[in-house]
């Protein structure tokens, strides 16, 4: 079963520990969380970068977010993100609540558009 980049869903199979995690990429055709806000942990020029990099955020219970977002100047950025609320609060609450996986860097709160 070969899932393109496009696809919605993308299986980053671990080896390791045999173990399938599934992504949810979002792009501009199937922004199925737009309006909602985020925490931005990362951004990747690779798809394969940004799977890696989500894939510790997996192993550690959360469901991180894969948002394909074009740039001008800079082409297509994979950006790496937690959760999706409704309100900028709710975001705000979840840095406080997670504290110890946030310290020691400072993480933009962002509206998905």
């Amino acid at each position: 079963d070969n899932l393109s980049e496009k696809e919605s869903k993308i299986i980053l199979e671990e080896q390791e520990n045999e173990k399938e995690y599934a992504f949810e990429l979002i792009n501009k055709d199937n922004d199925i969380f737009s309006g909602k806000w985020c925490i931005l942990v990362g951004s990747f020029e690779s798809l394969n970068e940004a799977k890696d990099f989500a894939a510790g955020f997996v192993v550690r219970g959360y469901e991180p977010l894969i948002r394909e977002s074009e740039l001008k100047g800079v082409g297509i950025l994979y950006k790496v993100s937690l959760g999706r609320f409704e309100t900028i609060d709710l975001a705000k609450s979840f840095l406080k609540e997670e504290g110890s996986l946030f310290e020691g860097s400072q993480y933009p709160i962002e509206k998905i558009e």
